[in-house]
């Protein structure tokens, strides 16, 4: 398993647990800033989350069109290189800050769309393990120039796949934190 996979499933076995301690009331996570503060890291984590599974994919479709194997090689390690220290950083900007914000509401388990948009990350971190196991396999076709090959293809149609289905979690998380009732 490549570096950014070990990080990523890391990161998110962490903040999963984070969030079933803020759930079950094992953390307190009260503010350590002010709100405006939690919510300035929190928006900033999203950007910087969404910017880059967004454009990192983006850019390594648009890589393979190039069939230039040092571009593609390029591309693939630089998307990887971004998950260790942007995607994973950032998410982690997210739920945290998203916690302690959340305790201003209730906390996690007295607010509804709290409970949803939690469910929904646990579930997209679900549906990310199989991506990034896939990703590493087409890395390592890559790393032998293997790019054109029938296994290499269905990777890349896999990867991309399932890749955009996973956009349905962050969808709807982006929904429930805009449209949240706050009754």
């Amino acid at each position: 398993m490549s570096k950014a996979s070990i990080i990523s499933i890391a990161n998110m076995l962490f903040l999963s647990l984070l969030m079933a301690c803020a759930y079950w009331g094992v953390l307190s996570f009260d503010a350590v800033l002010p709100y405006r503060w939690h919510k300035f890291l929190h928006l900033a984590g999203v950007v910087v989350f969404l910017g880059n599974v967004i454009l990192g994919p983006l850019w390594v479709v648009l890589s393979f069109k190039t069939e230039k194997i040092d571009t593609i090689k390029f591309t693939f390690k630089t998307l990887q290189e971004f998950d260790i220290y942007i995607t994973a950083p950032s998410v982690a900007m997210v739920v945290i800050n998203g916690l302690y914000m959340g305790n201003v509401f209730g906390g996690v388990a007295n607010s509804d769309w709290l409970k949803h948009s939690v469910f929904s990350l646990l579930v997209l971190w679900f549906m990310i393990v199989p991506i990034l196991l896939v990703q590493d396999k087409m890395g390592k076709l890559i790393a032998n120039g293997d790019f054109q090959s029938k296994a290499f293809n269905g990777l890349k149609k896999e990867w991309m796949a399932a890749g955009l289905f996973s956009f349905l979690p962050i969808v709807y998380i982006c929904y429930m934190m805009v449209f949240k009732s706050i009754d």
